[in-house]
């Protein structure tokens, strides 16, 4: 959805850079470079989220974006929930 956007320079995801920098989604908006972080929104997660927060260095020159999926209200495919129009939404109120 990031990619099919016009919205965003630049949408990279790759497994290095989500691995060893822990970023998920690396994007261009308006200049700047934003990292997102996808996960779902359940207190398990949340403790994982802490948790990873100081495993990696963070980069001084990206703004770094929680972006959790509710399972609530979510679009399901299955066993799994899926972004959707909802949280891009969100992502856009959160880089405006």
């Amino acid at each position: 959805m990031l990619r099919a956007s016009a919205k965003y320079a630049d949408v990279i995801y790759n497994t290095d850079l989500d691995i060893i920098n822990g970023i998920d989604v690396l994007l261009s908006y308006a200049g700047k470079l934003y990292a997102i972080n996808l996960f779902t929104e359940t207190e398990n997660a949340q403790i994982g989220r802490t948790k990873k927060q100081f495993r990696h260095t963070p980069f001084d020159n990206i703004v770094y974006i929680e972006l959790p999926v509710s399972f609530k209200g979510s679009k399901a495919c299955g066993n799994f929930y899926l972004y959707s129009e909802r949280e891009m939404e969100v992502l856009n109120k959160k880089l405006n």
